[in-house]
């Protein structure tokens, strides 16, 4: 028989995993919903760590939206770019211009809905 320290530490878990399922379930239902700027800084970002040696990382202002998040973000970024490029190439094209597709939406909502279930 479980005590009641067992059975209260067992449910208290219930309502953190059902709140962050909720908030899952309604990202992806709003996958395809308004964008920001963000959209498009995050997007550059990863072109920028795809494309350009770490040195250059910092010093690129090709476009508006500079690299200024610390290393270990940019190294994120890195890493999401590596994933990109499988998904759709153009995602990580190095430019001035915004660059929107239906491919670079679902993978950056999808990237970070990831993101969200591994921090959980």
């Amino acid at each position: 028989m479980k005590s009641a320290r067992e059975s209260s530490s067992s449910n208290g878990s219930f309502p953190y995993f059902a709140i962050s399922a909720f908030i899952i379930t309604l990202k992806f239902a709003l996958i395809d919903s308004y964008t920001s700027t963000d959209f498009e800084v995050h997007r550059n970002w990863m072109a920028i760590t795809h494309h350009l040696p770490l040195v250059e990382w910092y010093r690129n202002n090709l476009s508006e939206w500079t690299l200024d998040y610390p290393p270990f973000f940019a190294y994120f970024e890195w890493t999401l770019a590596k994933v990109a490029v499988s998904v759709d190439p153009e995602i990580v094209v190095l430019q001035k211009e915004s660059f929107m597709s239906p491919s670079t939406l679902l993978y950056q909502r999808i990237s970070v809905i990831a993101t969200d279930i591994f921090y959980v």
